[in-house]
């Protein structure tokens, strides 16, 4: 078996940058529930007029929700941003058709395979993160019944690559722009690994559409 360790960090967080008679803040909240505890939630910009600082912009990030449905498989999603200071509203919308299937984090779970060659996530879910399939199929060919290898699929599958990613932006004027994704495609053929139809992982935008 394999076995790994996995390590917590405690990033330095950037509280505020100074320059001339500028201040720009950061404010933080503590309350993700996953790999990380702190997110931006807001920024506000001063400007120092005798002994005060005043704010003359600020920028509230709407990112308390989640992609995923538990803690072993929250991503943290922005939904929003708004200029509070000229009163504009940004919002954003993303591909949800997998969030209920999302796979945990790795040291929540025995899953340890569910990525492409790329390593974007694949759906494969399996147990095996040894061999590739193409790879053990191969040295299959030489190896008696007993001394199989089990290999796990990694080709890139287009509707778990674009999981969560950004599908929408709708600005101020109500005005919307969308994306579609597909595949990234090239030559990646050898002898032992081969890809379907040339397909790569990783997005590409395919088509940008402004309504």
């Amino acid at each position: 078996s394999i076995q790994c360790t996995a390590f917590t960090t405690n990033p330095v967080l950037l509280s505020e940058i100074k320059w001339k008679n500028t201040v720009v803040k950061f404010s933080y909240a503590s309350d993700r529930v996953e790999i990380q505890s702190e997110r931006l939630t807001q920024i506000n910009v001063y400007s120092k007029t005798g002994n005060n600082n005043v704010c003359i912009k600020q920028i509230k990030f709407n990112n308390s929700s989640y992609f995923g449905t538990k803690k072993e498989n929250h991503r943290l999603k922005l939904s929003g941003i708004d200029f509070t200071y000229s009163g504009e509203k940004y919002s954003f919308s993303y591909d949800d058709n997998k969030n209920s299937s999302l796979p945990d984090y790795y040291w929540y779970s025995d899953i340890h395979s569910a990525e492409d060659y790329w390593g974007y996530w694949n759906g494969t879910n399996s147990k095996n993160w040894v061999f590739p399939k193409a790879v053990a199929d191969y040295f299959n060919k030489s190896l008696e019944q007993g001394e199989k290898i089990q290999g796990v699929n990694k080709d890139p599958v287009l509707e778990f690559t674009k999981a969560c990613v950004l599908t929408d932006i709708t600005y101020p004027t109500k005005g919307r722009t969308h994306f579609d994704y597909e595949l990234n495609v090239g030559d990646f053929n050898s002898s032992k690994i081969k890809t379907q139809n040339g397909k790569l992982g990783g997005l590409r935008v395919m088509r940008i559409t402004d309504y």
